[in-house]
């Protein structure tokens, strides 16, 4: 989004080779929100070998899905919604700390009156999330 597009990475690597991706451009922003204490780093679910297959499982399936959609505006909500199920399906969520992240600022969504416009979603770097608009238009 920062970029000002979306981009789906179908062949892995960096484009143009040997990477394939296809990407639209918006004119939105999203919050990134990190927690500064000392968490577990990426590399701890990368590296290891039950996480990297539940990683693997559960974004093979998003990509599969993801990739039966046009990509273009219209996939957003769907977008969103596969970036929750990645989180649970990969097994990220049970992470207390990116847990407890998540919960914090859907909680401050609420209490603001936003969470009807923005929602969060979690980062797979570190301890990390990003608010993001619901909508497009």
């Amino acid at each position: 989004i920062w970029a000002g597009g979306v981009e789906i990475r179908t062949v892995p690597g960096a484009p143009p080779y040997p990477g394939k991706a296809k990407g639209f451009s918006i004119q939105k922003k999203g919050l990134l929100v990190w927690q500064g204490q000392k968490q577990k780093h990426t590399s701890t679910y990368i590296d290891h070998k039950g996480w990297k297959s539940k990683i693997s499982t559960a974004g093979d399936a998003a990509m599969q899905r993801l990739t039966q959609h046009k990509w273009n505006k219209s996939i957003w909500p769907i977008l969103l919604e596969e970036a929750d199920n990645f989180s649970r399906n990969s097994g990220m969520l049970e992470d207390a700390g990116r847990n407890n992240l998540l919960s914090q600022i859907s909680l401050q969504l609420e209490n603001e009156n936003l969470h009807e416009y923005y929602s969060a979603h979690l980062c797979m770097i570190g301890t990390s999330a990003i608010i993001l608009p619901r909508e497009l238009d």
